[in-house]
C-alpha cells in the first residue's frame, strides 16, 4: 500500500491492511504528507493526530470520528468530506476548503480558520467560539453566492429564552418552531 502526491509521486508506502494503517503509520513516522492524494479515503477513527497534511486532498473523505488534533493542515480540501464527531483541536486549517462538508460534533478547539471555506448548514453546529482564529472566513450560500464571515459566527442552540417576550419556542426535533404573532 502506498500514498501518493497530487502530482503521482510516491510519498510513503508498506505493507498495511488498510489506507487507514498507512496514513497512521507514515503520520507516526513524521512523514510530511503534503500535497497527499487521500480523496474517497476511509479514515473513520484514524489516528492522524500531529499531521502534517498542507495542501492534501481529502475531497469525499470519510475522517468520523477522527484524531487530527494539533495537525497541520493548510490549503487543505476537505470538500464533501464527513467530519462527524472529528477532532480538529488545535490544528491549523488556514485557507482550507470545507465546501460540501458536514459537520457534527466536530471538535474545533483552538482551531485556526483564517480564510477557510464552508458551504454546508451543518458547520453552523460548531461553537466557532472554541476557535483560536476565525478571520476571512467565506460561507457559499447555495454553493453560488460567497458570504463574508468576518468574525466568528454565534450559535444558539434551544431552547433558547427570548427576552422580548419571555417564551421558548422549539420544536419536538429540538429546531426553532416558526413564532405566531403575538
Amino acid at each position: 500500500m502506498y500514498i501518493k502526491s497530487l502530482s503521482g509521486n510516491i510519498l510513503f508506502e508498506g505493507s498495511f491492511k488498510t489506507l487507514r494503517r498507512c496514513v497512521e503509520a507514515a503520520i507516526s513516522d513524521k512523514v510530511d504528507l503534503a500535497d497527499a492524494n487521500l480523496r474517497g479515503a476511509n479514515l473513520r477513527y484514524g489516528k492522524l493526530d500531529e499531521a502534517s497534511l498542507n495542501g492534501a486532498c481529502l475531497w469525499g473523505a470519510d475522517l468520523t470520528h477522527a484524531d487530527c488534533a494539533g495537525s497541520t493542515m493548510k490549503k487543505t480540501d476537505f470538500r464533501a468530506t464527513n467530519l462527524k464527531d472529528a477532532c480538529l483541536a488545535e490544528s491549523d486549517l488556514s485557507d482550507a476548503d470545507f465546501r460540501g462538508s458536514y459537520f457534527e460534533n466536530t471538535i474545533i478547539r483552538a482551531a485556526i480558520f483564517d480564510r477557510a471555506q464552508f458551504s454546508c448548514p451543518s458547520v453552523f453546529s460548531c461553537d466557532f467560539s472554541e476557535a483560536k482564529h476565525f478571520n476571512d472566513a467565506i460561507y457559499w450560500h447555495l454553493g453560488e453566492t460567497a458570504c463574508a464571515l468576518p468574525a466568528k459566527p454565534g450559535i444558539i442552540r434551544p431552547p433558547v429564552t427570548l427576552p422580548l417576550y419571555n417564551h421558548k419556542y422549539e420544536s419536538e426535533n429540538g429546531a426553532f418552531a416558526k413564532c405566531k404573532t403575538l
